[in-house]
C-alpha cells in the first residue's frame, strides 16, 4: 500500500484519536483547488480540509487560523452518505473541552441576598 501524504479515514481504524495542530498552510491541490491542510504534532501525515471539517474547525477553534496552532482536535473516522453513497470520511468532532480550573469561591445560601 502507497503511503501518501494526507490522512485518510481507514489510517484511524475506526478510532478517535485527538492531534495538536502544528501548521495552516493553503495548499493548491492537483485538482486546481485551493485548500487550507492541517499539519501535527507528531504526525507524518496531514488533513486538507473539505467544507465540512473547516466549519467544524471554525467551530472548535475560531476564525483565525493564525491562532490553530497548538490547539488539540478529535479527528474521528466514519461512514458518511456522498452522492447517494455511504464512503468513510474523516470528521473533527470537535475540541476537547478546557480543563477547568477549581473555583477560588463557592456561593452559599448565606451569600445570596434574598
Amino acid at each position: 500500500m502507497l503511503q501518501g501524504r494526507y490522512l485518510k479515514a481507514e489510517d484511524l481504524r475506526g478510532r478517535r484519536i485527538e492531534v495538536t495542530v502544528e501548521r495552516v498552510q493553503q495548499v493548491t491541490m492537483k485538482d486546481g483547488a485551493k485548500k487550507l491542510v492541517l499539519s501535527f504534532t507528531g504526525k507524518q501525515k496531514q488533513l486538507p480540509l473539505n467544507v465540512t471539517n473547516l466549519r467544524a474547525a471554525i467551530v472548535a477553534l475560531g476564525k483565525e487560523t493564525d491562532a490553530w496552532p497548538g490547539h488539540t482536535l478529535t479527528l474521528e473516522g466514519r461512514q458518511v452518505d456522498f452522492g447517494g453513497q455511504q464512503v468513510d470520511a474523516i470528521r473533527i468532532v470537535g475540541a476537547p473541552p478546557p480543563a477547568r480550573p477549581a473555583p477560588e469561591f463557592e456561593a452559599t445560601d448565606d451569600d445570596v441576598p434574598f
